[in-house]
């Protein structure tokens, strides 16, 4: 069972946040784009339902990427915002080179296991 714990860090919430903002900057992994395509998900709704989904003052999870290629051992932020009535699981990282959002993966939450609340 992967290990994952609430963040509290309100600052990098807001960035997060700010970050999912700006569609155009965001950049999905291959397994992302591929979980869009599956989802029939466009990169505006993903990250549009990131921000509601913060601006709800719901919890962000923060875990280790275990994984994603080029991405594992950093950390990663999960969230479970709702699109077109279905509840997602959407795990993001942060780029610090280029200060974007990176879009690791978006799957149906019962696969991930979604934390209770």
């Amino acid at each position: 069972m992967r290990k994952r714990w609430e963040l509290r860090d309100k600052g990098r919430i807001a960035l997060i946040r700010k970050l999912a903002g700006d569609p155009q900057a965001v950049r999905p992994t291959n397994t992302a784009r591929q979980d869009m395509t599956r989802l029939r998900l466009t990169m505006a709704g993903v990250c549009e339902a990131i921000c509601d989904y913060i601006d709800g003052d719901a919890a962000v999870m923060e875990t280790i990427t275990d994984t994603a290629r080029g991405h594992i051992g950093r950390p990663a932020y999960e969230v479970y915002p709702t699109i077109d009535a279905e509840d997602l699981f959407v795990k993001v990282g942060i780029d610090k080179r280029r200060w974007g959002l990176v879009l690791i993966l978006i799957s149906v939450p019962e696969r991930q296991g979604r934390p209770s609340s």
